[in-house]
């Protein structure tokens, strides 16, 4: 996988903090949080037989039970996924949106 620099939270402060005078930016605040998501699905779509749409081939239980393995590896302190390098809750994020495509 390639990427880029790295970005963090000072990411956030290249947009502006309100694109519209009468109401705030509330995605302002989560851009470098997606981008880190983003890159979760890059470096899973590198993986071997998959492609940008395999996930929806993996039966929900599945993602579940990924969720739940990522969200108590990061409870244990775990800020970092050993395998990609990415933030460990990029990846609980990432299958909370797969497990919320599947109650569409």
């Amino acid at each position: 996988m390639t990427t880029g620099p790295a970005r963090g939270r000072d990411d956030d402060e290249r947009l502006p903090a309100q694109p519209h005078k009468d109401r705030p930016s509330y995605l302002a605040g989560v851009v470098a949080p997606l981008l880190h998501v983003a890159r979760v699905l890059e470096d899973g779509m590198q993986q071997p037989g998959r492609d940008r749409l395999s996930w929806r081939q993996v039966p929900v239980e599945d993602h579940v039970d990924a969720f739940l393995r990522h969200t108590l590896r990061y409870l244990d302190g775990e800020r970092v996924d050993k395998d990609s390098g990415l933030p460990t809750m990029a990846h609980v994020a990432c299958r909370a949106l797969m497990i919320l495509w599947f109650h569409k």
